[in-house]
C-alpha cells in the first residue's frame, strides 16, 4: 500500500518537474528570441541616418553626443538638461521646448547613455559631466545661456556655474536634486533600493523589455501625453519608441545613479553664486511628500527649507510652487511650466541684467575653473548713462523666501557690469546703489545703476 502512494507521489512529482523545466526552457527560447530580434533591431536603429532628431557632435573620440536646438532664430538661448533616465531627452522635452520657442533658442541636451549619444563607460562625475556639457554646447556655437535643468541634473548645473561662470547667465531648476538634504537618512535609504531596482531595469533591457512597455504603457514615456496634446506625430512617436528600445536603462544611466549621492556630498555645503539669477520650481506632490516626512519624523526639514539653503542673494534666486506631479509636468504641464519661465526671465532675471549683459552668440571665451582675473565676456561696450529701470512683475505663484526682504521686489538694483579697458564685459560683477564710474589702475569698473524715472 505504502509503495503504491509512494510510486503515485514520484510520478506526480516527476510530470511536475517536467512540465516546470518545459515551461522554463520555453521562457528562455522566447526570451533568446525576443533578445536576437529586440537587438537585431537595434542595430538598425542605432546606425541608421534618417533620423529627425539625431544630431551628434565628436566629444571624446569615438564618442559623440546628441542635442537638438528649438527655436534657432532666436538670440536668447536656454539650455535644457534634463532629469535621470530619460531615453531621448530631445524628444521628451519637445513639449517645454516649443513652448519656450517662440521667444527663446531651446537647446536640449543628450547626456552620454541618453538618446543618441553613446555609453562612454566613464565616471559620471560632476566635474565630467559639466565638462562634457560644454564642450557639447562650444560645438553648438552658444557661449551664454539660462541652464534649465531638472532632477538630478541641478548638480551638474551648479558645478557647471562654478567651472564656466562666464556662460551662465542664470539657472532655472524644475525639482532639483538638492545636495543639501544629503544627511537625511530616510533619502539615503530610498536610494539604496532604487539603486536594485536600476540595475534590473538595465539588465531588462536585453531583452526589449522597454519596447515591450513603450507599447503597453505609453503614458510612463510620455508618449501618449503629447501625441494627445498634439505636440508628436506619428514620425515622433515611432523614433521616440525606438530611443527607448535602445537606451531603457543603459550602463551610463546605472554608473550616474550609483555615483548620485557621492555628486551629493561633492556638493554639500554650496550655494549658488550670489551673482547668478536662479529659480527653482517645486511641484506640489514633492512639496507634499516632504511634508508628510517631516510630520513622520523621518525628515529634519521640508523641501522648500532645503532648497532655501542653496539660496545666497534673495533679490535674484527665487523658489515657486506648480501644481501637478513632478514626473508628468514635461508631458502634461509643459505649457504652465513654460510660463513660470518666462515671467521668471522678464522679471526677476531682466531687471538684474542688463541689455548688454544678456546672452551672447559671439566668439567662445576660454578660461580656467577658478576665475581671478577679469575675462571678457563679449565685445558690447557698457553704457555710462543712465537709463529707466524695468518694473518687475512677478507671478502670484513665485514664493518670496524673504517677503520682508528690503531688496526684493521692483527696487532691487540691477548687477554693475565691470569692464576691461578696451571697453569689453566682464563676469566680475558687484552691486552698487551709488550710479557712480569707479576707475582704477587696473580695471575699469563701469557700475550703472537704473533709475526711476
Amino acid at each position: 500500500m505504502l509503495k503504491k502512494l509512494y510510486y503515485k507521489i514520484s510520478v506526480a512529482f516527476d510530470t511536475i518537474l517536467s512540465i516546470l523545466l518545459r515551461i522554463l526552457l520555453t521562457a528562455i527560447v522566447i526570451c533568446l528570441l525576443l533578445a536576437i530580434g529586440h537587438n537585431s533591431v537595434k542595430m538598425v536603429e542605432i546606425f541608421g541616418e534618417n533620423a529627425k532628431y539625431k544630431k551628434v557632435y565628436p566629444i571624446d573620440d569615438p564618442f559623440v553626443m546628441n542635442t537638438h536646438v528649438y527655436g534657432e532664430n532666436n538670440e536668447e538661448t536656454l539650455v535644457i538638461l534634463p532629469a535621470f533616465g530619460l531615453q531621448e531627452p530631445v524628444l521628451q522635452y519637445k513639449g517645454l521646448a516649443q513652448a519656450l520657442s517662440d521667444k527663446y533658442k531651446v537647446v536640449v541636451v543628450d547626456y552620454y547613455g541618453y538618446g543618441y549619444s553613446t555609453d562612454v563607460k566613464k565616471d559620471r562625475t560632476n566635474a565630467l559631466i559639466a565638462e562634457e556639457i560644454k564642450t557639447l554646447l562650444d560645438q553648438v556655437k552658444v557661449y551664454r545661456y539660462l541652464i534649465v535643468a531638472e532632477g538630478t541634473s541641478n548638480l551638474y548645473a551648479m558645478e557647471f556655474a562654478n567651472m564656466y561662470p562666464e556662460a551662465v547667465a542664470g539657472i532655472i531648476t524644475i525639482n532639483g536634486e538638492l545636495p543639501s538634504n544629503v544627511t537625511e537618512e530616510k533619502l539615503k535609504q530610498e536610494y539604496d533600493d532604487n539603486v536594485q531596482n536600476i540595475k534590473i531595469g538595465h539588465y531588462a533591457e536585453i531583452v526589449g523589455f522597454g519596447r515591450i512597455m513603450s507599447y503597453l504603457k505609453p503614458e510612463n514615456f510620455g508618449i501618449k501625453q503629447l501625441f494627445d496634446a498634439g505636440v508628436y506625430d506619428a514620425q515622433d512617436m515611432s523614433e521616440l519608441r525606438n530611443r527607448i528600445a535602445c537606451a531603457y536603462i543603459t550602463g551610463d544611466m546605472v554608473e550616474e545613479y550609483k555615483n548620485l549621492y557621492n555628486n551629493k556630498n561633492a556638493l554639500y555645503g554650496s550655494k549658488y553664486d550670489s551673482s547668478t539669477p536662479v529659480l527653482q520650481i517645486i511641484s506640489s506632490d514633492v512639496i507634499s511628500e516632504y511634508e508628510d516626512k517631516v510630520s513622520n519624523g523621518d525628515l529634519e526639514k521640508n523641501v522648500v527649507q532645503y532648497a532655501s539653503d542653496l539660496i545666497s542673494n534673495e533679490g535674484i534666486q527665487k523658489i515657486t510652487k506648480i501644481d501637478g506631479e513632478k514626473d508628468d509636468l514635461r508631458y502634461l504641464k509643459f505649457k504652465e511650466l513654460g510660463q513660470i519661465i518666462k515671467d521668471f526671465i522678464e522679471g526677476t532675471y531682466s531687471n538684474y541684467i542688463s541689455a548688454d549683459y544678456k546672452t551672447s552668440t559671439k566668439k567662445p571665451i576660454e578660461t580656467e575653473k577658478k576665475v581671478d582675473s577679469v575675462v571678457p565676456v563679449d565685445n558690447t561696450v557698457v553704457p555710462t548713462t543712465s537709463k529707466p529701470k524695468k518694473e518687475v512683475n512677478y507671478t502670484e505663484n513665485e514664493i518670496m523666501r524673504i517677503e520682508d526682504n528690503p531688496t526684493t521686489g521692483p527696487n532691487t538694483p540691477v548687477k554693475s557690469v565691470p569692464v576691461t579697458s578696451d571697453g569689453k564685459a566682464s563676469r566680475n560683477e558687484t552691486t552698487t546703489n551709488s550710479g557712480e564710474v569707479k576707475i582704477d589702475n587696473n580695471i575699469k569698473k563701469v557700475e550703472v545703476e537704473l533709475k526711476n524715472q
